[in-house]
Order: structure tokens, then sequence, then C-alpha cells
């Protein structure tokens, strides 16, 4: 398993638009990937559960990911949040 921190950057945190492209990224890789915040795990595959995670601008994310492609996907995965700027 390979895990990374990202801070939201972005002002409105992680609303629909941005969720959007993060699922659309996370299900072209094999790996499980999860997102971590506050103690909770949140599906990154799944809209309901990265909405339901209300990340808002400043949040600490852990960033997990198991399977044959998860550094890549752990590398993408954090650059495209870092790159979200409304």
């Amino acid at each position: 398993m390979t895990r990374a921190s990202v801070v939201v950057k972005n002002e409105v945190g992680l609303h629909a638009r941005p969720a959007v492209v993060l699922i659309q990224t996370a299900q072209k890789f094999k790996s499980e990937i999860r997102f971590l915040k506050n103690a909770q795990s949140y599906n990154g595959k799944s809209m309901i559960s990265l909405l339901s995670m209300g990340a808002k601008k400043g949040d600490l994310l852990t960033v997990t990911a198991e399977g044959e492609d998860e550094a890549e996907a752990i590398n993408t995965i954090t650059g495209l949040i870092d790159s979200f700027k409304d």
C-alpha cells in the first residue's frame, strides 16, 4: 500500500466538478483508491463517497492506493488535487 498526504487548496473544496475529474482519473487505475479524512475512509472511485467527505479548503487528506499501479495512482491523484483552483 502506498499513501501520501495532500492539503485541499481549492477555495470551495472538493465540490462536484473536481470530484468528477478525480473519479474519472481514479477509475483509470487498477488499484483500490481511498481517501482518509478525520479517521474516516472514503472510496476514491465513488461520487457519493467523495462528496460525503465534505473536503474544504485547508483540509488534510491522506490518499491511499493498493494494487499493481499504486505508485502511479498516488502521484497522479495528489498532483490533480494540488492543481485544482477555482
